[in-house]
């Protein structure tokens, strides 16, 4: 559990290790800026799927004593949420620059590039999500420590490159971010392209469906209370007062992060 809790709590490391970049070499506007497109990505990247990763930590357990159908399950779980990844993703890419006018108040924040860039970063690492439960489930740590550091270190080598070096600002922060999650995703898709099903058993799926559609008000109920509020103080207040709180909810954040990663573990 001590091992499994280190590596599930390294991916948000990268946050927290690259806030000294980010307080010396972003304003406080842009931080705000890449906070609220995070959030906003985030927010549609746990819709799009349809929260199946969610269905796969519950439902591995009914065949887990039998290898082949765990097999079929992972696969069916994994290209249904791929499907509707790239199925929602579509939809953004036409209705999101109106969307970001309807979400924000400033002008600063526009879909293009930074929604993009944040909205495919979160859309490839919940691709591979129902995977990595699998690996956590399946205690193959090897594995999953590979994906996790290659993750965390990719993010910040790419991060710190396109912000220190290239002057690319909170643009260049959401695209390193972007090209680290398309590596891993590719990475991981070329060792693992046997999990992808064209045919999709929706009847096999029906219960885990049914399950994490239930669980939906609850994700948009907790994301409201965790990451909403920074989005709602952007329609009252400008982005420098935004940066301010995100930061401090950032630092704050940290002993929740390290209570997830215990509780997933």
């Amino acid at each position: 559990s001590l091992v499994l809790t280190a590596l599930g709590f390294i991916p948000a490391l990268a946050g927290i290790f690259l806030l000294p970049l980010y307080l010396n070499q972003l304003s406080s506007e842009e931080y705000a800026l890449m906070n609220l497109v995070i959030i906003f990505a985030g927010f549609a990247a746990m819709i799009g799927n349809l929260k199946l990763d969610a269905a796969m930590r519950t439902f591995y357990f009914d065949f887990d004593k039998e290898p082949d159908k765990l097999q079929q399950y992972l696969s069916q779980v994994f290209s249904l949420g791929l499907a509707l990844l790239i199925l929602v993703f579509g939809i953004l890419l036409l209705i999101g620059p109106y969307l970001f006018q309807l979400v924000f108040r400033s002008e600063e924040i526009s879909f293009y590039p930074y929604g993009f860039y944040a909205l495919a970063a979160s859309f490839l690492s919940l691709a591979k999500s129902p995977y990595m439960i699998f690996l956590k489930n399946q205690i193959r740590l090897k594995e999953f420590a590979f994906y996790n550091l290659g993750e965390f270190g990719l993010i910040f080598a790419l991060q710190a490159y396109f912000i220190l070096v290239l002057k690319k600002g909170v643009e260049g922060a959401l695209l390193g971010s972007l090209l680290a999650q398309a590596f891993i995703f590719i990475l991981f898709f070329l060792l693992n392209y046997r999990l992808l099903r064209l045919r999709i058993d929706l009847e096999f799926l029906k219960p885990s469906l049914k399950y994490s559609l239930g669980i939906i008000p609850f994700i948009l109920i907790n994301w409201m209370i965790i990451r909403g509020d920074r989005i709602l103080f952007e329609q009252f207040s400008d982005l420098k007062e935004v940066g301010k709180y995100a930061l401090l909810m950032a630092i704050l954040g940290f002993s929740r992060i390290l209570l997830n990663a215990m509780d997933n573990a």
